[in-house]
């Protein structure tokens, strides 16, 4: 148990490609100062979160794989093969899968947008 938090752990089954696939996933939620404890997110938000880290995984081992020598296709061919491996255990459905890169998609054209605008502005004045 680590200070302030307290790990729960909860068995989840999901079914992928046919087969059944059982993990044990730890949830850690912060023990506030009065000793109640926060409600811990539900499991679908935990199965969300895991399968969206796998595009920040993929984006970062691509950088790692270049640093090492690997030429920029490679390297996002090796990243990609982890990313999807990430993506199936999540357990998430492909149709779920789509709805939160679209989302992530969005948001990054969004920020990319916004950013544009920001850096056209400074150079304005």
């Amino acid at each position: 148990m680590r200070n302030q938090e307290q790990l729960e752990g909860v068995r989840i089954t999901a079914q992928y490609a046919g087969e059944k696939r059982e993990k044990l996933i730890y949830l850690v939620y912060p023990i506030s100062h009065m000793g109640r404890r926060k409600k811990p997110l539900d499991i679908q938000e935990v199965v969300d979160r895991y399968a969206e880290s796998a595009l920040i995984s993929a984006i970062r081992l691509r950088r790692y794989w270049i640093s090492q020598g690997d030429n920029p296709q490679k390297a996002t061919e090796k990243a990609v093969r982890q990313a999807v491996g990430m993506m199936a255990s999540s357990g998430a459905p492909i149709s779920r899968l789509i709805e939160l890169f679209q989302e992530l998609k969005d948001a990054s054209d969004g920020f990319l947008e916004m950013l544009t605008r920001v850096e056209q502005e400074l150079k304005g004045k």
